[in-house]
């Protein structure tokens, strides 16, 4: 989820395919499936766990606003995704679309995610000599801050472009989603279910 040029479909595409689209397409909906691994320690137990995660590329803007609810129901957990350049993609989360996934998916829960982080050095930098027109990219102290100010489980680094954080974002999704499944079907006592260890998810 995310504003219109943050980079949604880079980044999946980077962790889907391996690739970096080097042209620009509007997206109005798009999906992939992989299988996750994860592996973790619970209660100091290693346990293992196979399962098929879906993700589903939305399409921002108000345009969509009536469409992207459409792909909502049955989704265990949403990316918020900002690019570290822009900052009203940081307001249009919390005016806008937390709210909407909110009701379409009251179960749900929220990773934060930065986009473009091969930018950092750059905005820096410009941001000292064009102070008056450039402006420091948004840091990761302030993403954390955000992450914990909207109650959201975690937060991420990325760059499509680079592959930067791209494999943590791959596991680390699948690790959240498997544990807030679990949650839910085990709301007074979270332990390993050994006899069903394949789960399906979907991620926006």
């Amino acid at each position: 989820m995310g504003a219109t040029f943050v980079g949604k479909t880079c980044l999946l595409n980077r962790v889907g395919y391996h690739s970096f689209p080097q042209d620009y397409t509007p997206t109005v909906f798009d999906s992939f499936v992989k299988t996750e691994h994860v592996q973790c320690i619970v209660d100091g137990i290693e346990t293992q766990a196979d399962f098929s995660v879906a993700y589903w590329d939305t399409a921002g803007g108000e345009d969509y606003d009536r469409l992207r609810p459409l792909s909502y129901p049955q989704t265990n957990l949403f990316t918020m995704n900002y690019a570290i350049n822009d900052f009203s993609s940081l307001k249009y989360l919390v005016e806008h679309l937390m709210w909407e996934c909110t009701l379409g998916a009251p179960t749900a829960t929220f990773v934060v995610v930065s986009t473009k982080n091969d930018l950092k050095d750059s905005l820096y930098w410009n941001s000292l000599f064009y102070s008056t027109t450039v402006d420091e990219p948004i840091s990761k102290e302030e993403g954390i801050e955000f992450t914990k100010a909207i109650g959201a489980v975690s937060f991420i680094e990325t760059s499509a472009k680079t592959g930067e954080g791209t494999i943590d974002f791959d596991k680390r999704l699948g690790l959240l989603t498997h544990t807030h499944l679990h949650i839910l079907e085990n709301p007074q006592k979270i332990e390993t279910n050994k006899n069903h260890k394949e789960k399906k998810c979907t991620v926006q």
